[in-house]
């Protein structure tokens, strides 16, 4: 169940998810120059190890490129590990055990439910562990996610696999990969195969 709590002067919304028995947080952020009428992109911007969505929103400025380039940005929060260090599930045996990739699900759905989102142009990006989570929705949520971006985190052995499984497109990690998603560039399969 998701319940929204909304900040209608800066278009932010600071909400939870009750995803398996789990209340799981988010900030969504509507462009100021959201139109019902029209599809929208929705992008993803997950967090690093020990970070926070607050955090990732701050650094990261994509609510400003949103304004711009008029697309959603959700900022999802990553749970506590065994270490108690916030991040993403992403099979590592010290991960939190959380389901992120429904987490994701349920926020891709929320979002299409209630906003004018083009299914079509939902995207990831992350820095270090949000970058490897982004792969990984790109292996396991590849019907719903178009193309991922990760900053500052490469997987040499993932690529292949995403390439086969997601007919769509990985941006490689570079520091070019945050305004390659902000502008919605990306490399087509062969590309990506050539680059690795």
């Amino acid at each position: 169940m998701l319940l929204p709590i909304f900040c209608f002067s800066q278009q932010t919304i600071y909400s939870n998810v009750n995803h398996n028995g789990i209340s799981r947080d988010y900030i969504l952020y509507v462009p100021q120059s959201y139109d019902s009428n029209v599809k929208i992109p929705l992008v993803f911007s997950l967090h690093g190890k020990s970070l926070t969505n607050v955090i990732n929103m701050n650094i990261t400025n994509f609510n400003d490129i949103a304004d711009t380039a008029n697309f959603i940005v959700v900022y999802p929060q990553g749970e506590l590990d065994v270490s108690l260090t916030t991040g993403w599930n992403v099979g590592w045996s010290f991960s939190s055990g959380a389901d992120d990739i429904g987490f994701i699900d349920d926020l891709i759905e929320w979002s299409s439910d209630n906003y004018n989102v083009n299914t079509n142009r939902v995207y990831s990006t992350g820095m270090s562990n949000g970058g490897f989570m982004s792969y990984h929705l790109a292996c396991n949520l590849g019907s719903k996610i178009a193309a991922i971006a990760s900053v500052m985190y490469a997987s040499r052995s993932l690529i292949p696999e995403v390439v086969v499984i997601v007919p769509r497109s990985v941006v490689p990690p570079t520091a070019v990969a945050a305004k390659a998603v902000a502008s919605f560039v990306s490399l087509t399969k062969e590309a990506t195969r050539a680059f690795w």
